[in-house]
């Protein structure tokens, strides 16, 4: 007996952007204008979100200048705690990839970022340090659902 399944679509999601994908998923299910509309409502989000760190920093430059700025070429390189209380954040996001690729850990993010070094700056002393979500921010795929989250916990830790 043979079975028949349903067509095989192959979609190569690395390398390619989030939005790219979504248009093509609803493609393929005839529904073009669902994207669209997802991709509107998500646009809206990120630009309420971009005016207000506009209107709280105006044009200044925030965080470092690119030549200070750690080596992006090898993912997850470290840096001390003396180069945090060198250039004294303002806010200090933190997300525990040990919580998420190790499972618990003996040593928590938030024992490691809140030592007497980090607890000089103005992050510590503002209540700015932020432990982000490790999943929409290590493990997730980058789509519509991830990155709206990660908009929604920047927008709360500057409000």
């Amino acid at each position: 007996m043979q079975v028949k399944i349903g067509p095989l679509h192959v979609f190569p999601w690395k390398g390619r952007p989030w939005k790219h994908n979504l248009r093509e998923v609803a493609a393929l299910f005839g529904v073009p204008g669902v994207a669209e509309r997802w991709l509107d409502w998500f646009e809206q989000k990120a630009a309420h979100v971009r005016t207000l760190l506009q209107a709280q920093y105006g044009d200044a430059q925030r965080g470092h200048d690119p030549v200070s700025r750690p080596d992006h070429s090898e993912h997850g390189q470290s840096i001390s705690f003396e180069y945090i209380a060198e250039k004294n954040l303002e806010y200090l996001f933190v997300i525990d990839r040990g919580s998420v690729v190790e499972g618990q850990t003996k040593t928590t993010a938030q024992q490691l970022a809140e030592n007497e070094l980090v607890k000089k700056t103005k992050a510590f002393t503002n209540n700015h340090i932020v432990y982000l979500d490790s999943n929409y921010w290590y493990l997730s795929g980058g789509g519509l659902e991830s990155v709206g989250a990660m908009i929604d916990q920047i927008y709360k830790a500057y409000n």
